[in-house]
């Protein structure tokens, strides 16, 4: 689980095609820029005379150089955007808690003048971040509800590379599953067929049109009902229109590796409970959560990781307690070893239910603070029908 979540949610990517991206390592060496003709051409639909910001970790810059001049071909307007490892560790240091609260107005004047957006994940968590108290958290997450949101109110086509999958050491060290098993995992839910993913993605999307009584279950424990209501939210199947487009492609932001169906739940309809397994707070590791869940919010928290959820949970915006997105993986290229510490949200078969913001699926809790909870071995019915059996996707 990751504590900024709506930010992860709302700095996204496109695809539309086989991507030819595997590692880090391969992206890095790719001198003939492939990878980029894909982002920018099929994925981003870059057009002549767009404005395009490039960004992304210092460490992948030959990536986003390649992106960069790519864009530059198409008679499109680039703007690189770095971040570096060093620099965040000096706002960490030196920038005074008092201005957490400010929203970034170079950002807002920035995203006034977007097309588009590409970034490209950086895999590395910051040793710092355990340390960085959590009221500083949500109150920066709070700050960049309007950056957030203006990107959607202009539709910026946002795509973005990693969808919190690309392998990297710190995967390795928390998962205790090899670097070449993440690599290849990674590299088939990328190079999948687009076209035929969306096929899924539309086929689970029919089963949940019109309004719907969800009930979700899971050997760990979790024993939840929601509603879900007809004409919101959308699906990430790597293939976006542009921000003009009347197509039937999705919606203005994609995560890669894609595959995902995902609403906002009537608000008030959630009731029973919901288990999170293992996961990762603000870089440690705690144990599992309950959440005891009536009229569609949370109202208890037990289960050995309690103690910590709670610290963090505290400090959190009003909102943080509804109940709020359901969410469905319907990626059967990409699949793991099981493991409670691994996020996934693309996964075939793959239950995630979130609470708090959820303005990126069509929502309007817009707190600033939302929280997954994957259920890898869910079982779904809907209106009493199966959709998913034991972390088994029924199309």
């Amino acid at each position: 689980m990751c504590n900024a979540y709506t930010l992860r949610k709302t700095i996204p990517l496109l695809a539309l095609g086989c991507l030819a991206i595997s590692s880090p390592a391969i992206a890095q060496r790719d001198s003939g820029g492939r990878v980029a003709v894909r982002l920018v051409d099929q994925c981003a639909r870059v057009k002549a005379g767009e404005i395009v910001m490039v960004t992304g970790p210092v460490d992948r810059m030959h990536l986003l150089e390649d992106i960069a001049a790519r864009v530059r071909s198409k008679g499109a307007f680039p703007m690189v955007l770095v971040t570096s490892y060093r620099m965040d560790e000096l706002y960490h240091q030196q920038v005074p808690a008092k201005y957490d609260s400010q929203t970034d107005q170079a950002s807002l004047k920035l995203f006034e003048l977007l097309d588009v957006m590409i970034s490209v994940e950086d895999p590395v968590r910051r040793p710092w971040f355990a340390t960085m108290p959590p009221e500083r958290i949500a109150a920066q997450s709070k700050a960049a509800i309007p950056l957030s949101a203006l990107l959607l109110k202009r539709r910026v086509r946002q795509l973005n590379v990693g969808n919190g999958l690309t392998p990297s050491s710190q995967m390795v060290s928390d998962t205790g599953i090899p670097m070449s098993t993440l690599q290849a995992v990674y590299e088939r839910g990328l190079n999948v067929d687009y076209s035929a993913l969306r096929g899924r993605c539309e086929k689970v999307q029919a089963t949940l049109a019109g309004n719907h009584k969800v009930e979700i279950s899971s050997p760990n424990g979790t024993r939840l009902s929601v509603d879900v209501s007809d004409g919101r939210g959308g699906l990430s199947c790597g293939i976006l229109g542009t921000s003009s487009s009347t197509e039937n492609l999705g919606t203005t932001q994609a995560w890669l590796p894609a595959g995902e169906v995902y609403m906002p739940l009537v608000k008030g309809s959630a009731e029973g409970v919901l288990v999170s397994p293992k996961f990762i707070l603000s870089g440690k590791k705690v144990g599992s959560v309950r959440l005891a869940v009536h009229a569609g919010r949370i109202t208890g928290i037990t289960g050995p990781g309690a103690a910590a959820f709670k610290r963090f949970y505290a400090s959190q915006p009003t909102g943080k307690d509804l109940i709020s997105i359901l969410d469905f993986g319907v990626n059967d290229h990409v699949r793991y070893p099981k493991n409670d510490y691994l996020n996934n949200w693309v996964q075939s078969g793959m239950v995630t239910v979130a609470f708090g913001d959820d303005t990126w699926v069509g929502g309007d809790n817009a707190c600033g603070f939302g929280q997954p909870v994957h259920l890898p071995d869910a079982t779904v019915k809907v209106d009493g029908r199966t959709l998913v059996q034991a972390g088994h996707l029924h199309l």
